[in-house]
């Protein structure tokens, strides 16, 4: 279907910042990005081999806010809170890729990463006192999409859907277990995904199988800085 292209693109962005006292701050971003010859990867079944593709046309636009709570060094805590709303479609046709993928002209698809809401909370702690440190990871995502070849008065149409929407929890610490100077010896515990929430992020198609996110995993690390 042709040799893959380098992608072109187009890109406006502007944004406010408003301190909103000495430790408080907002911010707000929008975006608007329109391309030609749009890159993606495609996985051939399930051999985690990739071959380039590319669309005719891509476009994406959206809006990123933030709530942020600088550190307050009586409490050692440290906070941002994150929402972002986007909207990316493709346009055919394809090159490259795989030799039985096609996409008429003009006709859009949703890629992979278009998730429409994405939300994240973080706060830190830390306290001098052994080099002491938490942090506490919150994220949502209403899913990306899916479609769907359906029957419609004896047609074959393609719909869109979204996978179920996500929500998961990061867990991280760590202490300094004994220092001299400049020596110091660290260790650190962490857990990703705490509620063990495996949610679907691809839909299964002819050439590619459903893919998960990743299971709870535990994990601690001693450090050794000299």
């Amino acid at each position: 279907m042709g040799a893959a292209k380098p992608y072109r693109q187009h890109y406006f962005e502007v944004g406010w910042h408003q301190e909103m006292s000495e430790k408080v701050f907002f911010e707000v971003n929008a975006y608007a990005r329109r391309g030609d010859d749009g890159f993606e990867n495609g996985e051939i079944s399930n051999t985690r081999l990739f071959v380039p593709i590319n669309f005719a046309r891509t476009h994406a636009k959206g809006i990123e806010r933030t709530v942020g709570l600088r550190h307050l060094e009586r409490l050692g805590l440290e906070a941002r809170l994150q929402y972002a709303l986007a909207r990316a479609t493709s346009f055919g046709p394809i090159t490259g890729g795989l030799l039985d993928e096609e996409l008429q002209e003009g006709e859009r698809i949703r890629p992979a990463f278009d998730q429409r809401h994405t939300g994240t909370a973080m706060i830190f702690y830390r306290r001098p006192w052994r080099n002491l440190r938490a942090g506490f990871i919150l994220r949502y995502g209403s899913g990306t999409p899916k479609e769907e070849h359906v029957e419609v008065n004896g047609e074959e149409v393609l719909t869109f859907e979204r996978l179920p929407q996500h929500f998961t929890a990061d867990f991280s610490t760590g202490v300094a277990l004994w220092q001299r100077e400049a020596r110091r010896l660290d260790f650190e515990f962490n857990v990703t995904n705490l509620g063990n929430d495996i949610y679907q992020i691809a839909k299964e198609s002819e050439t590619t199988p459903v893919q998960f996110s990743a299971r709870r995993v535990v994990s601690g690390r001693l450090s050794w800085h000299f």
